[in-house]
């Protein structure tokens, strides 16, 4: 009976800490970020990177944008603070997960989620109940369920809060910005530059050799 009150205490003490870090649980031993990693998540790692004496401009590039005015404004304006941050580098985004970690009570490893989790999210996240009130709602409002682009000409990105919530409470795991794997070079979903009708591009293997304004990242908690 003790050992029976113990396991039970650790099991409620880990689903509130990562309540209280906006994690979803995924498997038994598997959580991941709600959303996006965002321009306010960024800001409060830029200030542990200056404390440990390093630059943060080795880790995030602010000339991604193709438009001036988001170069100039979307990561300093306040009004951008819970947009999805972009810009930043492989080893940017994993040393961001890290530092998550660190921050933690949780003892398991904080790292970025691999092709087959982003996978399992965007196709098992549709499933049940809770989507498929979405998807009614949604035709009778003719609403989008992602952020994407629905003509040839690009859209915009969205907070990282932005549209609905999957089953297991995820967002945006489909677009918005396409989201870095574990793999240097590999991302997975799709982002706001694509097109509605390309049916392919939420479940192939996105590809970059550089950081984005269509690339962003979220963490995983392996137990």
């Amino acid at each position: 009976m003790k050992n029976y009150h113990i396991i039970t205490f650790f099991i409620l003490f880990a689903a509130f800490s990562f309540k209280k870090m906006d994690m979803a649980e995924i498997t038994s031993n598997l959580y991941m970020d709600k959303y996006e990693v965002t321009n306010a998540d960024w800001k409060s790692f830029e200030k542990h990177l200056i404390n440990e004496g390093e630059n943060p401009a080795e880790y995030r590039k602010n000339d991604v944008w193709k438009w001036q005015p988001f170069t100039d404004n979307y990561y300093s304006n306040i009004a951008y603070e819970d947009y999805p941050v972009v810009g930043v580098t492989y080893r940017g985004a994993k040393k961001y997960c890290a530092w998550k970690g660190s921050q933690s009570e949780i003892s398991g490893t904080f790292r970025l989620p691999t092709f087959a989790e982003i996978q399992y999210q965007i196709q098992e996240g549709e499933q049940g109940r809770k989507w498929q009130k979405w998807q009614k709602r949604a035709r009778k409002r003719t609403e989008r369920l992602y952020n994407f682009s629905n003509t040839k000409m690009n859209h915009v990105v969205a907070p990282s809060k932005a549209y609905v919530d999957n089953k297991f409470g995820v967002y945006n795991i489909k677009g918005n910005v396409s989201e870095m794997t574990e793999v240097e070079g590999q991302a997975a979903g799709g982002s706001w530059t694509n097109i509605e009708d390309d049916k392919d591009w939420a479940t192939q293997t996105q590809t970059y050799d550089a950081p984005s304004d269509w690339l962003g990242f979220r963490c995983v908690c392996e137990l």
